[in-house]
């Protein structure tokens, strides 16, 4: 019957992988999402890269497959749950005062991230790993008639890596780990277009950007183990370029379709850059109850300066500056071993945004963020252990001043958001 449920958790992990990715606006800094793993929130994701728990290690650390015996599959199921909200004002839209239309409301919905990792034990000293991750994501959905519409209405950014890997022990201390990634990036962004002075009355026309590509990268990882109760980890994730290819949707009316390129749908094309980062990791076992554990991760944001969007019709380029910054994480994490087979974990991290005020976009009100997580885990069987896994974040105040085209505006004002965090995850040994 524990086996049946392990097999129905893993289904269920499936369907959350294939629907996960479009993630609102709680992520780590830019739209990172650290949630791939229940463990791994548990304490906050201190030690990662130095824990190798269990089959999750393929994505933190692939050199953790080293010291893992026999093989693995494990499993995660996370739900994020944002509450944010935006007030202020538009000016200066081409319009006599503030653009007609209410407030955001609620425009980061809750969203699910899944991931799923397999370990194959060849023999002592060689280990062979599989990984399915939503790594970066974002979701905002703001009402139709909201004031910043002239900004940003929709915006759904899907990423999913499948991730080979393998893992050798060169001796007793040391494990190399190396994996390729092969990544799906798929973007859709919308934005209502304001038409001033056009006897048009309040009819806005529309426009919706989607595209898709495919990019590859890989990983790099060491993991060393200073005595039986103390590892230190490293892992280096490359940069993935996507080459974007797609359409522009402009819904407008036919006469001024005739009269620009600007109201006239086509093909368009954009590229993008998913960032390489570093993950430090300690793990150290005080006694045969307590262990403590802490990260640090440097994310490389700063490759992604402007989005430059071509259109096939003809239409001058957009250029989008975005100018974003390298952000770094910190985390530090405790672990409880209450009897043979429950434990309790705790965790609390600190996430720098990647993006500066001056930069913030009603697309992405990013901030930085402090999270406290706990967890619980319980081994149901010699083979299959469950835990569960809860995270609070508290976000920094925002403060937007972005100016779109001088018939978008300015939009001024502020964002207050925090968010809870559910996870359920299974690893089992085969």
């Amino acid at each position: 019957m524990l086996l049946k449920s392990g097999s129905l958790m893993l289904t269920g992990t499936i369907a959350c992988v294939i629907v996960s990715g479009n993630v609102g606006v709680v992520r780590a800094a830019g739209i990172e999402l650290r949630e791939q793993s229940a463990d791994g929130l548990a304490n906050a994701y201190a030690g990662v890269a130095a824990k190798a728990y269990n089959a999750t290690t393929v994505f933190y650390n692939p050199a953790g497959m080293a010291f893992l015996q026999g093989n693995q599959i494990a499993s995660t199921n996370t739900y994020i749950m944002p509450k944010s909200s935006f007030s202020g004002t538009v000016t200066g839209a081409g319009l006599s005062g503030t653009p007609q239309g209410g407030p955001s409301g609620q425009f980061a919905p809750t969203a699910p991230v899944g991931a799923m990792y397999a370990v194959w034990d060849y023999s002592a000293n060689l280990k062979f790993g599989l990984a399915a991750n939503t790594p970066f994501g974002l979701r905002t959905s703001y009402p139709d008639q909201w004031i910043g519409r002239y900004q940003a209405l929709h915006s759904n950014i899907t990423n999913f890596t499948f991730s080979p890997s393998v893992a050798y022990r060169i001796n007793e201390q040391l494990s190399v780990g190396v994996g390729w990634q092969i990544g799906y990036f798929n973007a859709v962004l919308s934005q209502a277009i304001n038409l001033p002075g056009l006897g048009l009355g309040r009819y806005d026309a529309h426009q919706s950007l989607s595209g898709n590509a495919v990019g590859f990268g890989g990983d790099i990882g060491f993991l060393y183990e200073l005595d039986p109760a103390t590892r230190v980890g490293l892992n280096y994730r490359s940069q993935i370029k996507y080459n974007l290819h797609g359409w522009s949707d402009v819904s407008a009316p036919t006469s001024l379709a005739a009269l620009s390129t600007t109201f006239q749908s086509s093909g368009m094309n954009v590229s993008i850059k998913m960032p390489d980062m570093v993950t430090l990791s300690a793990y150290h076992e005080i006694d045969p109850r307590w262990a403590v554990m802490a990260s640090v991760e440097w994310t490389n944001w700063s490759v992604l300066k402007e989005l430059n969007i071509q259109f096939n019709n003809g239409r001058a380029n957009t250029v989008i500056p975005e100018n974003w910054h390298n952000s770094w994480a910190f985390s530090v994490g405790a672990t409880y071993t209450a009897d043979d087979r429950a434990k309790f974990h705790i965790g609390f991290a600190y996430d720098q945004s990647a993006i500066s005020s001056a930069n913030l976009t009603a697309r992405l009100p990013d901030a930085n963020r402090c999270a406290i997580t706990g967890g619980y885990s319980y081994r149901l069987t010699e083979k299959l252990q469950a835990i569960f896994a809860y995270g609070h974040l508290f976000f920094d105040h925002s403060n937007i001043s972005a100016q779109g085209t001088s018939a978008a505006g300015l939009l001024l004002g502020g964002y207050d958001t925090s968010a809870n965090i559910v996870s359920i995850g299974l690893s089992m040994k085969l």
